[in-house]
């Protein structure tokens, strides 16, 4: 799904950030070459390892931190 939507929207990974709750989700961003975030849940189940790029609880604190990660990639 997410190598579709690369093709189909042009999406450069290099510059991408993959936000997820679940360990996978990081995984995935990983192997895509994303930057990532774990949003923590409490979900009793193994968190990413090795951990996310950033773990916050808050989707605003994640928002927060890709505005600033975005100025030190932005050309």
């Amino acid at each position: 799904m997410l190598l579709d939507a690369v093709r189909k929207y042009d999406i450069d990974l290099a510059e991408s950030f993959m936000i997820g709750d679940r360990a996978k989700d990081v995984e995935a961003g990983r192997r895509a070459g994303c930057r990532t975030i774990f949003i923590e849940q409490d979900y009793q189940e193994s968190r990413p390892e090795p951990p996310a790029d950033f773990t916050t609880r808050s989707l605003l604190d994640a928002s927060q931190w890709i505005l600033t990660a975005a100025k030190e990639i932005a050309p």
